[in-house]
């Protein structure tokens, strides 16, 4: 979805709604924070996230902290441990 202009997933994800209301978008690409807000924005309502690399306390607090309070009103990061592509250090 991050190689996609934004206006492109607008477009297609009220087509999409239109048609099929319980259909839910996961944006599968961990790119920018600026654009991972933006897709969410634009109506993902999952998206991968930047978890599986936060390994310390603090990291783990610091991203736990922005998505629970600075940007909770629309990013639904998915907390995986790891995806098919992705294997994280622990």
């Amino acid at each position: 979805p991050h190689t996609k202009p934004i206006n492109f997933w607008a477009w297609l994800m009220e087509t999409m709604r239109r048609r099929h209301p319980g259909v839910i978008f996961l944006a599968e690409a961990v790119t920018r924070p600026e654009m991972m807000q933006a897709r969410a924005k634009v109506g993902f309502q999952q998206g991968y996230s930047y978890f599986v690399w936060r390994n310390a306390k603090w990291e783990l607090e610091e991203f736990l902290t922005e998505v629970s309070t600075q940007t909770s009103a629309w990013y639904r990061p998915n907390f995986f441990v790891n995806t098919p592509d992705i294997n994280p250090y622990y």
